[in-house]
């Protein structure tokens, strides 16, 4: 049978970023086109916010009088009819509004009886 040694007829190479001369070209290129695209990126960012804020817009303002016609406002409209306005118990609207509400301490002893005979 054949001996498995591999069949050196090309040497391969290997880079050795110490003795070898490298890429030539390439990556300088590349750099070139990155800073002239960053160049005019950066001139039309400058170009637009010095005509945005530095380049001053001034307004005119005259004097002139100009004439209106003032209309008479339209009447409001009529009270609903109905339900009253407020939502009281007829007996608390008074002409003078003086009938004051029942206190809230008859109103719980109310409910508590109210309570104790249901129960």
């Amino acid at each position: 049978m054949s001996d498995p040694t591999p069949i050196a007829d090309e040497p391969v190479h290997h880079y050795d970023p110490l003795t070898d001369e490298g890429r030539t070209g390439r990556k300088t290129n590349r750099f070139l086109i990155a800073l002239i695209i960053a160049g005019i990126v950066h001139l039309a960012l400058f170009g637009y916010i010095y005509r945005l804020k530095i380049i001053a817009k001034f307004k005119d303002y005259s004097d002139q009088a100009t004439k209106v016609e003032l209309r008479k406002a339209a009447p409001p409209p009529p009270p609903r009819s109905g339900r009253p306005a407020a939502n009281h118990s007829p007996e608390c609207n008074t002409a003078d509004g003086a009938k004051p509400h029942p206190p809230l301490d008859a109103l719980h002893s109310k409910l508590s009886t109210a309570k104790l005979k249901g129960a």
